[in-house]
């Protein structure tokens, strides 16, 4: 935008509420100088105060208006969305460091999105999110942080987090947080621990929309940890575990899940699903307690789905790693490959 149509917005808008947006319509910043969306954020510190929304791509955090922006008064922002590129960073010579973003004092946002920018998640301006999303460098070592986040997050709706891909130590489940008004869920390409604690942590009865993706798990110990935590999802009469794979409503459960067993992992995906999608893969040190895991809870549903089961033979003994008897009442269909 040039910066002349910018600085007439801003005198003609007076008193009305500002949004900034440099990712509009997928822009991508290609040239050699960034556009000028940083002279913008410069000219906006005047009218923070009417400022509501604010969804930008950033180079360099340390020397961004973005900072100046965020630490002067908006009252009115509700919205925060901010992409690191750090990538682009260092083509055009900035050093790229990540800076903590933290936000003046306010009314909570409604909306946080943030991408390889790290933030206090304990801000009092985050204390009752309505949408979450995290990845990267956002998210943080720790689950900690973020579970407490989600107990001071009642009217959560969407909750986004990917892409973290050190170990992490000290994972521990706390008790249930109830998000009830939660239908998207996303934990993507996270340690399985992590993604474990997270699940085992949370309850969101009204979750149409779930994706899971956890990294392998590697070290023998990690994945004694991973058990733990699985054990406590997926326990009998755990309604946490009934949502993951569709809810206990019968009008808008999957009519069939398509189940994948192979190399370590297992693989969930619904069909026929009213307004929702489940798509889950787990990566398992030991597959048949988590298939056995996964049937006990299909036999909690009244009316369960169907099941289209596809197992990998294991090693040279020809087995597959799932007791058939437990699926006996909703298996509908077995393929069985390998030698």
């Amino acid at each position: 935008m040039p910066l002349e149509i910018a600085r007439l917005i801003l005198t003609r808008s007076q008193m009305h509420p500002l949004s900034i947006n440099s990712r509009a319509y997928g822009m991508r910043f290609q040239l050699h100088k960034p556009c000028n969306e940083d002279e913008i954020l410069e000219m906006a510190l005047g009218h923070s105060t009417r400022v509501k929304c604010v969804n930008v791509r950033v180079h360099d955090l340390r020397h961004s208006n973005l900072q100046k922006l965020l630490k002067a008064p908006t009252p009115a922002l509700e919205t925060l969305k901010v992409h690191a590129d750090y990538r682009r960073s260092f083509e055009l010579g900035a050093s790229g460091l990540l800076d903590e973003l933290t936000p003046s004092e306010g009314t909570p946002l409604k909306r946080l999105s943030l991408h390889d920018v790290p933030t206090r998640l304990d801000h009092p301006r985050l204390s009752n999110l309505i949408t979450l999303k995290l990845s990267q460098g956002s998210v943080p070592h720790s689950p900690e942080p973020l579970l407490h986040l989600l107990s001071c997050s009642q009217r959560l709706e969407v909750l986004d987090i990917s892409g973290l891909t050190e170990s992490i130590q000290g994972v521990r489940a706390t008790a249930p947080i109830l998000l009830q008004h939660l239908n998207t869920l996303s934990l993507r390409e996270m340690p399985g621990k992590y993604t474990a604690t997270i699940l085992a942590s949370i309850c969101t009865p009204s979750c149409s929309v779930i994706k899971v993706r956890d990294n392998r798990v590697r070290a023998s110990e990690d994945a004694v940890v991973v058990e733990e935590l699985d054990a406590i999802v997926w326990k009998p009469g755990n309604h946490q575990a009934v949502t993951l794979v569709g809810g206990p409503d019968s009008s808008k459960a999957p009519s069939m899940l398509n189940i994948g067993v192979s190399d370590g992992c297992v693989l969930v995906e619904s069909h026929g699903m009213v307004g929702g999608e489940l798509a889950l893969e787990f990566n398992r040190a030991h597959i048949p307690r988590f298939m056995a895991h996964l049937a006990e809870t299909l036999s909690q549903i009244p009316y369960p789905p169907v099941v289209y089961l596809r197992c990998g033979v294991t090693g040279t003994t020809g087995h597959i790693p799932v007791d058939l008897l437990a699926w006996s009442e909703v298996l509908e269909s077995l393929a069985v490959v390998g030698q």
